[in-house]
């Protein structure tokens, strides 16, 4: 986020709850609402964590994640598109993921904040280039299952 705009996103839900007529109450207590469930820490964790196990039974609540897991998962939603996007354009693509997220952002000069979830390499594709050894991914019926966790994907990927 931006610095010169922290301040406005922090602030936000703050005019939002007072410019629709909440009480005077509500409204000052709404940036300690606001730290307990959007901020990082042991406490604030806890608490969510704890919170989401109470109303569990009552109400279905998402995973209690990170804010850095949660936007790796919705970076790889970005990457899947840009790979498909530039398959369609004939180029080549491999995302490359564990590797020293340090030495890449020094590398880029990315500032500290920022995570690096994955690198992709894209160039044009030379046909007469083939990899020497079998790839040691696991095949489409070893990850996809048809129906519940186990199920056999046979028929899914039967022309591949």
């Amino acid at each position: 986020m931006m610095d010169s705009n922290a301040r406005k996103v922090k602030e936000a839900p703050v005019k939002l709850a007072h410019d629709n007529g909440a009480p005077a109450d509500f409204v000052s207590n709404m940036p300690h609402v606001v730290r307990l469930f959007s901020g990082e820490g042991v406490v604030a964790r806890g608490l969510r964590a704890a919170l989401a196990t109470a109303m569990s039974p009552l109400q279905p609540a998402p995973s209690n994640v990170s804010t850095e897991a949660w936007a790796f998962k919705q970076t790889t939603f970005a990457a899947a598109t840009f790979l498909y996007a530039a398959q369609v354009h004939g180029l080549a693509t491999c995302p490359m993921e564990g590797f020293d997220q340090i030495r890449v952002r020094n590398a880029l000069d990315i500032p500290d904040r920022y995570g690096v979830p994955v690198v992709v390499a894209l160039g044009h594709p030379n046909p007469a280039v083939k990899p020497k050894t079998a790839s040691v991914r696991l095949g489409p019926t070893e990850v996809f299952f048809d129906g519940k966790f186990g199920g056999s994907s046979e028929n899914i990927f039967a022309d591949m």
